[in-house]
């Protein structure tokens, strides 16, 4: 049976592909759950230009993500915490005070954008990564000092 993917389907395809299952499966999983349709000719129009629109819409949003990583290049934030005589903090510099930090310095960014394996216990500077958009990232420096 050939079905029109409208959503991106592990093991199966992306959306917009036509592929061929067999009915059942498309009848008990793919169709309920909205991943698929029959592939005729008015739902091919319908995906595609869906496609076209999803597609202007990412161009702006990773115009806009290219432009926020630019502000963000070269920035350090420094974040004052208490912390004991061998340097270890008494809490934690976690993604949700990075995020006021750099609110605070005009630049918006969202706590998921922020890649940051695990809170900061220590003293010091750390590199911090910030996944913008797709492919589009940037770093930035966090300076953790004694309050």
């Amino acid at each position: 049976m050939e079905i029109l993917l409208i959503r991106d389907v592990k093991d199966l395809g992306r959306r917009g592909d036509v592929v061929n299952v067999a009915k059942g499966h498309y009848r008990n999983y793919l169709g309920p759950q909205g991943f698929a349709v029959l592939a005729t000719a008015g739902n091919k129009r319908r995906v595609d230009e869906e496609l076209r629109v999803h597609g202007l819409r990412d161009r702006k949003n990773a115009d806009a993500a290219r432009g926020l990583a630019s502000r963000l290049a070269g920035t350090v934030l420094t974040i004052a915490a208490q912390a004991g005589e061998e340097g270890r903090l008494y809490g934690s510099v976690n993604v949700a005070a990075i995020v006021k930090e750099l609110e605070g310095k005009g630049l918006p960014v969202e706590a998921r954008m922020i890649r940051l394996a695990e809170p900061i216990k220590q003293l010091g500077e750390y590199d911090v990564e910030l996944a913008l958009h797709g492919e589009v990232t940037a770093a930035i420096k966090v300076n953790v000092v004694q309050e």
